[in-house]
């Protein structure tokens, strides 16, 4: 037996342990990935979500849901736009993809979803459906999540028991290479795990609103950076398989500048772009409106060229349109960190001019395995607007020092919070040198962490919380 078919056969058995939940099900023996809750093509706000799950078995399965209300629940409806994907690859035996819509009758309910195979019952989770504009809402967020960790695990049971309304991964979400392989060992088994506990994870994306960003290790990183080379990795690019988000970015070809480049097999190149159809380059550059909030998604990776006046362009009006009273940016690679490990990749400064004139309150990152969180900042790059050799960019600063979140919470800028503390292991090799490090207010690197938010008209309280459950920053955010 080959190594892949060992890993996955140990995977797919933890992702089976029974569970203790009473919603939850435990004949889930037909699922490679049980179900989760996505978007989907909704950029806008509204009821609808979409539940996706993987099997090796092509039809019989049924999604249905219903709301759950605490006095009389209401009858079950059937997914009348259920859809099955072949998701063909060299590696493993065929697979489906499953993809069907439920529904609330307003924001801001909850909503029980069940799947059923041959007239049983397989899997049954609560999800709440997404918040108006007048409804607050909590959101957690940690990047570079998927490495099989106890961080990793003591994140994911913390964040599942404060139940957010949404949950982000601003990229590096399976490592090391982001394949199907690396989701199916190190990601669903913790993050969708049917037992809440510290050292096995929780069933967060089944309960749970996702949204992601692509990150470097989603790219089959390599050491000289060419492309995704589908002979050395043919299930690579599984950002694209596995997740749904919205499709209302720049319209991007394959292989068309600021896109990831795809090459080597032939016939899994041609597997990779029939399983993802649209979704693949599309997905990497997406927004949508959460409760009073817009978010933009971007792709930070080396191969995307934010000088590019259409790209800045598609930025500023989508930022600029949004109606919401809050405005966020999720992406991957931060523009401003202090780490010792990534802090000369800085083309995400390129933006920052946009972000300010746009009205972005904060921008949320990873890549860096620490927690990081600057000063209120305004940046003006030094002519020309580019990036230098070795990946920095110079300019100039203004910082908010009086804003302290407690007295004062009123911030003048942007804020930049680098919270890339999921699950990787953590960068203990210091920070920068005092020159280099003004912009930053806070940096932690002792243990693993994540973001929680509640996000209240027109007050925002933030915390950073480690994986033991203990607050290691908060602070407020007014208008």
């Amino acid at each position: 037996m080959s190594r892949f078919c060992i890993c996955l056969l140990a995977a797919v058995l933890i992702a089976l342990a029974p569970a203790l939940s009473t919603r939850a099900q435990t004949n889930t023996s037909l699922f490679l990935v049980k179900p989760y809750v996505q978007l989907g093509n909704n950029p806008a706000h509204t009821n609808k979500l979409e539940i996706l799950w993987f099997s090796q078995k092509k039809s019989g399965f049924k999604l249905f849901f219903r709301e759950a209300d605490s006095t009389a629940k209401s009858p079950w409806k059937r997914s009348e736009d259920l859809s099955i994907t072949l998701q063909p690859t060299s590696q493993i035996k065929p697979y489906y993809r499953y993809s069907g819509s439920i529904e609330s009758s307003a924001p801001g309910r909850e909503v029980e979803y069940r799947i059923d195979f041959a007239k049983k019952t397989l899997f049954q989770k609560v999800v709440t459906s997404r918040k108006s504009k007048e409804q607050s809402y909590t959101f957690a967020l940690a990047g570079d999540v998927g490495a099989g960790s106890f961080g990793q695990k003591g994140n994911t049971f913390q964040i599942h028991k404060l139940k957010p309304d949404l949950y982000l991964i601003p990229g590096d979400i399976a490592y090391n290479r982001g394949k199907v392989e690396d989701y199916l060992l190190r990601f669903f088994p913790f993050l969708n795990s049917e037992i809440a506990a510290a050292n096995r994870g929780a069933p967060l994306l089944s309960e749970t609103i996702t949204a992601t960003a692509i990150g470097n290790h989603d790219i089959a990183l390599t050491n000289q950076w060419t492309g995704v080379d589908f002979t050395s990795y043919p299930d690579a690019l599984g950002y694209y398989r596995f997740w749904s988000q919205p499709l209302n970015g720049p319209k991007r070809r394959v292989n068309e500048r600021n896109t990831t480049i795809i090459r080597g097999d032939a016939r899994a190149q041609l597997n990779f772009v029939k399983a993802v159809g649209e979704r693949f380059p599309r997905m990497a550059n997406y927004s949508f409106d959460f409760g009073n909030s817009h978010w933009l998604v971007i792709d930070a990776n080396p191969y995307m060229d934010w000088t590019d006046q259409k790209m800045r362009d598609w930025v500023e009006k989508d930022l600029r349109t949004a109606k919401a009273a809050w405005k966020f940016v999720l992406c991957h690679q931060p523009g401003f960190s202090i780490d010792n490990n990534h802090w000369v990749e800085q083309r995400m400064r390129l933006l920052s001019q946009i972000f300010e004139q746009c009205g972005v309150d904060i921008v949320f990152s990873g890549h860096a395995h620490t927690y990081q969180r600057s000063y209120p900042l305004k940046f003006t790059p030094k002519e020309p607007a580019n990036t230098s050799a070795d990946g920095t960019i110079s300019g100039d600063f203004i910082l908010d020092r009086d804003f302290d979140g407690a007295r004062v919470t009123r911030p003048r800028g942007v804020l930049y919070i680098v919270s890339g503390a999921g699950g990787a292991s953590l960068y203990r090799k210091g920070i920068l040198p005092a020159s280099e490090t003004l912009f930053n207010f806070k940096f932690l690197n002792q243990k693993h962490s994540f973001t929680f938010c509640k996000v209240e008209d027109d007050n925002i309280e933030l915390r950073q919380i480690d994986c033991d459950g203990e607050e290691i920053d908060r602070i407020r955010i007014t208008k």
